[in-house]
């Protein structure tokens, strides 16, 4: 009796189980995770904000640039659209000199600036009038770093033309004093090398007025040595390079770099460059 009541038992327990079946949805995915911490997002405005305005945002702007990328944090279209809605303002402007005068001219005081060009007009009202024209040279440098971050918000600079007059003035003079310190500092703060000597000598001679050559271009006078730095591919090759290193911390691999390097030299757009490196997901979840 107990054999046939266990195998009564057995009998039950399969007729009650019943198989399971896997219906599959065909084109039917799971949504993406768009889930990003508030403090991520929190940290991402707040770097941002210092990084481009020099200072945190308000609570207002804070939940301005939220209604921008919470939608899809991961989208880095919108964070792009976000870093390049503060680049409009002027402070953006205000920011980028300040850091170019930091890096150029040892944080340059604009009030020193002014002081300089009220002095040279008044030993240009003493000197002959023959002169005059030296003394209007110097204070037209001066007046170029004066009215820096006006010309370069209204569009009147490019970033090549803010940072030529950056280092073509009396002051970058005196800090990098003869023409052999000069061209060694324009080459280690743009090209973050140290000249040839064939560089070297060509560009001494002709920063000293002599006609010489230098990659491949001729000319004749500091101006001309100026006009060639700036157009050349390592000046924009170096623009890149200081974005990676400045914002990732860490130097463009060389598909980044010739991408990068390529839209830098079609519009000269310092901004938009750094816009695209800060939009990025590295940059983001930093």
């Amino acid at each position: 009796m107990r054999s046939v009541a266990v195998f009564c038992l057995l009998v039950l327990t399969v007729l009650s189980c019943k198989k399971e079946v896997l219906n599959t949805v065909v084109g039917n995915s799971p949504p993406d995770d768009l889930t990003v911490s508030y403090e991520v997002r929190n940290q991402y405005i707040e770097r941002v904000y210092i990084t481009v305005l020099g200072r945190k945002p308000t609570a207002s702007e804070s939940d301005a640039a939220r209604s921008i990328i919470d939608p899809n944090p991961r989208d880095s279209s919108l964070r792009y659209q976000f870093v390049s809605s503060l680049h409009n303002s002027r402070s953006a402007s205000v920011k980028r000199w300040d850091d170019i005068r930091s890096e150029l001219l040892e944080s340059v005081d604009t009030t020193y600036v002014v002081q300089l060009i009220s002095n040279l007009e008044t030993l240009m009202q003493g000197a002959p009038p023959n002169q005059w024209f030296l003394y209007q040279m110097e204070i037209d440098r001066l007046e170029r770093i004066h009215y820096a971050v006006d010309s370069l918000h209204s569009g009147a600079y490019s970033h090549a033309e803010l940072h030529q007059y950056a280092i073509d003035n009396p002051i970058y003079d005196d800090i990098n004093m003869g023409s052999e310190n000069f061209v060694v500092s324009s080459f280690d703060h743009f090209f973050y090398r140290y000249p040839t000597q064939y560089e070297l000598q060509s560009a001494k001679r002709m920063v000293e007025g002599f006609r010489d050559v230098l990659f491949l271009q001729s000319g004749e006078g500091k101006g001309d040595y100026l006009k060639i730095f700036f157009e050349s591919a390592a000046y924009s090759e170096g623009q890149v390079r200081y974005v990676f290193s400045n914002y990732l911390f860490r130097e463009p691999r060389s598909s980044e770099r010739q991408y990068q390097q390529a839209l830098f030299e079609a519009d000269d757009d310092f901004m938009g460059m750094r816009a695209r490196v800060m939009s990025t997901d590295e940059y983001f979840f930093q």
